[in-house]
C-alpha cells in the first residue's frame, strides 16, 4: 500500500501551490498543510489505539486473572462468528486508515472478507477443526 500523500512533505499539488506563493500566503499553505498532516496523524493513534485494544483481546486471556482462560487466540476457527467478524472490521479499518485521510473506498473490507473466506473454508481448515472437535483435550 503506497503512503498516503498527506505524509510526503515533497507533493507535488503542495509545491506547486507553494511556488508563485507570496511570503504571507506561504506560511498559510504550509499552516492548512501542517493542520491536515495533523488530523490524519490523530487518526492514525486512534486506529492504531483500536487496533492495540483488539489484539488483546483476541489474544489467550490473562492467566493471572480469575476466570475461565480462553487458551486460543480468537478467531478460534472456521465457526467463531463473532472471532471473524471482529478480524475483518480490524483488518478492514488498519487499511482504510493506511490508504490516507480519506479512506479506501470499502476496499479493506472487501478485501478482510475475503482473506478471512479463505482461511475460514479451505478443506484442510474445515477437517482439522472438526477433528479437534472430536479429540480429547490435551
Amino acid at each position: 500500500m503506497p503512503l498516503p500523500e498527506v505524509l510526503d512533505p515533497n507533493r507535488p499539488s503542495l509545491k506547486a501551490r507553494l511556488e508563485p506563493a507570496d511570503g504571507a500566503e506561504k506560511v498559510r499553505l504550509l499552516d492548512e498543510a501542517l493542520d491536515k498532516v495533523s488530523a490524519y496523524g490523530r487518526l492514525l493513534w486512534h486506529d492504531v489505539d483500536a487496533l492495540r485494544h483488539y489484539l488483546l483481546a483476541s489474544a489467550p486471556s490473562d492467566p493471572y486473572l480469575p476466570g475461565p482462560h480462553r487458551v486460543s487466540a480468537s478467531p478460534t476457527g472456521p465457526g467463531d462468528e463473532e472471532g471473524w467478524n471482529n478480524w475483518i472490521a480490524a483488518y478492514a479499518e488498519a487499511t482504510s486508515v493506511l490508504a490516507g485521510p480519506h479512506g479506501d473506498s470499502g476496499f479493506g473490507v472487501h478485501e478482510a472478507r475475503h482473506e478471512a473466506q479463505i482461511r475460514r473454508s479451505a478443506p484442510d481448515i474445515l477437517l482439522l477443526a472438526k477433528l479437534r472437535l472430536h479429540s480429547p483435550p490435551a
